[in-house]
């Protein structure tokens, strides 16, 4: 019978890890903006993660020079987990 075993552990060798199809977002501490950021183009991207471990993510608040967006940078925690599935075990 076919089945998958194991995690997903240890650093990728992609240097820009784009995720198609997924966003991340945050609020900006200092001005309360939403920052979106769409993981499958550039700029945002994950470099050369390691699977099931911890890493700090940043985020930027662009300046706009109109007063909405401020310029603060800060970073948040993610961790990155791989899942495999098996859909026809033949």
């Amino acid at each position: 019978m076919a089945e998958v075993k194991g995690t997903a552990v240890g650093k990728s060798q992609v240097k820009r890890f784009y995720i198609p199809g997924l966003s991340v977002s945050d609020t900006c501490p200092a001005c309360g903006n939403t920052v979106v950021h769409d993981l499958s183009k550039d700029p945002h991207y994950i470099g050369y993660p390691t699977f099931g471990e911890e890493f700090d993510y940043g985020f930027y608040c662009p300046e706009d020079g109109y007063g909405k967006h401020c310029g603060q940078s800060w970073s948040v925690r993610m961790k990155l987990v791989v899942t495999l599935e098996m859909i026809d075990g033949n």
